[in-house]
């Protein structure tokens, strides 16, 4: 019985062009971290929409509990968003800069680069809007 050797590394894959801030980033390989962690963070805003909908009339001590997850939740995205990208740029060859971040993106583009870059390799019938989310 002969060894078999596959380099998955060196093998075809699908390649989007994102363009920010006067640099063109080529992404590849979307690994299972980037969308384990952009799944997680669906969830949690999906979670946090349901209770803000569920408070209705509420007031007091409830309403504060829920603002202070609320503002939680702000916090865990924007360190989640970073690890995401960090992830996504590494894995393609890319050091991840946050201060360059900060200077050439809002919160908005980092979002559509996420989204564009999960949907690299999904039919384009399938493509998630990256409007869906973002909110333009």
């Amino acid at each position: 019985m002969s060894d078999r050797r596959i380099d998955l590394d060196g093998k075809p894959r699908a390649v989007v062009e994102l363009q920010l801030g006067g640099i063109t980033f080529r992404i590849s390989r979307v690994v299972t971290g980037v969308r384990r962690l952009y799944g997680e963070l669906l969830k949690e805003a999906g979670e946090a929409l349901e209770k803000v909908a569920a408070l209705g009339g509420t007031e007091g001590a409830e309403l504060e509990r829920v603002a202070a997850e609320i503002e939680d939740l702000a916090v865990r995205k924007e360190r989640t968003l970073a690890q995401i990208l960090e992830l996504l740029l590494t894995r393609n060859g890319y050091e991840y800069d946050g201060a360059w971040w900060e200077a050439n993106a809002d919160e908005s583009d980092i979002k559509w680069f996420i989204v564009e870059a999960l949907n690299k390799d999904a039919p384009a019938d399938e493509k998630k809007s990256a409007e869906t989310w973002v909110g333009r």
